[in-house]
């Protein structure tokens, strides 16, 4: 696991088009990913409306309620990231529902631009599959029963 500033996100009302997760460059570089080895597109230098892509060369695993680990195709874990509490069920629930993340990397944490244009405009983005588990109660991308 690495030290981090990546923060759950989620629909934010319907001004965000799925829940995810967002971190910065410097978090991928530390485990030796940039957005674009990634396949993520730059909004940097976009001019006109543009289509989020959806990826499958990476991926999340929420299996572990206080980490994301971030696959390759084949599941293998590219590195992951440890959070302080737990995946909040709302949040599971949205990324369940869509079988995909919303991951968007910026320069800097959201909380650092005055509006959400300003850090879509300074972010990549993709949206991947979430690892979808089986268990003898259940398939879901978390074990099926209390997590808490």
């Amino acid at each position: 696991m690495i030290d981090n500033n990546w923060v759950r996100v989620t629909t934010a009302g319907g001004i965000l088009p799925a829940a995810g997760l967002s971190g910065t460059p410097l978090e991928l570089a530390a485990a030796g990913h940039t957005p674009e080895s990634l396949g993520m597109l730059s909004l940097k230098t976009a001019t006109q409306r543009v289509e989020i892509p959806d990826i499958d060369a990476f991926g999340i695993s929420l299996n572990i309620p206080t980490e994301a680990r971030f696959t390759d195709d084949h599941g293998n874990e590219l590195f992951g990231v440890a959070f302080t509490d737990e995946h909040a069920d709302e949040w599971l629930a949205a990324i369940a529902q869509q079988g995909r993340a919303l991951i968007v990397i910026a320069d800097h944490v959201a909380a650092h631009y005055p509006t959400i244009t300003d850090w879509f405009s300074d972010a990549w983005m993709a949206m991947v599959p979430a690892a979808l588990y089986a268990w003898p109660e259940g398939v879901g991308i978390t074990a099926p029963g209390p997590q808490k």
